[in-house]
């Protein structure tokens, strides 16, 4: 941990600045730490200044348009115009909370605009192992749907089973 003393706390949206190390990944959990502590396009800028490649809040972060500009992916609860209380606390190198998941270091964070995926570290090589059946398994059904799939069988198994209700 970076600090083992409470007056040596810092916030966590400054560890991102003063920690970012090459290949890093920064999340910080606000939201569900009760913290609306923002984050914004200065920090994010240092931070990838310094080798950060992306950066994960379930928080907020302010000055969105900068943040795009620096070409920083950036995965946020939502956004803010306030600025950041500077009065901690913070930690780093410790597993978080962030969006209901525990993440800690060495776990494998993948993000699109579609929104973040977590593997934990000891699920990594099973995960990748699978990847290109789950790749080419989609590429086959999306190969169906452009050659007019108009049903899917689970689904019309599902419909006619009693697991589903019909509501007048």
């Amino acid at each position: 941990a970076l600090a083992d003393r409470p007056q040596d706390l810092v916030r966590p949206e400054e560890e991102a600045a003063v920690l970012a190390r090459l290949e890093h990944l920064h999340l910080i959990a606000g939201e569900q730490a009760g913290l609306h502590q923002p984050v914004g396009d200065l920090l994010l800028g240092i931070a990838r200044n310094r080798g950060a490649v992306a950066f994960v809040t379930d928080g907020l972060v302010r000055d969105q348009a900068d943040i795009e500009a620096l070409g920083l992916p950036c995965y946020a609860a939502g956004a803010t115009p306030n600025s950041p209380a500077r009065n901690g606390p913070g930690a780093v190198g410790q597993p978080v909370q962030c969006g209901g998941l525990t993440i800690a270091t060495g776990d494998l964070v993948i993000g699109d605009r579609d929104g973040i995926v977590v593997v934990p570290a000891k699920a990594i090589d099973q995960t990748l192992a699978r990847l290109a059946a789950v790749k080419e398994s989609e590429a086959a059904m999306l190969a169906r749907v452009k050659a007019g799939l108009s049903e899917v069988g689970f689904v019309a198994d599902l419909l006619k089973s009693d697991r589903v209700r019909r509501v007048d």
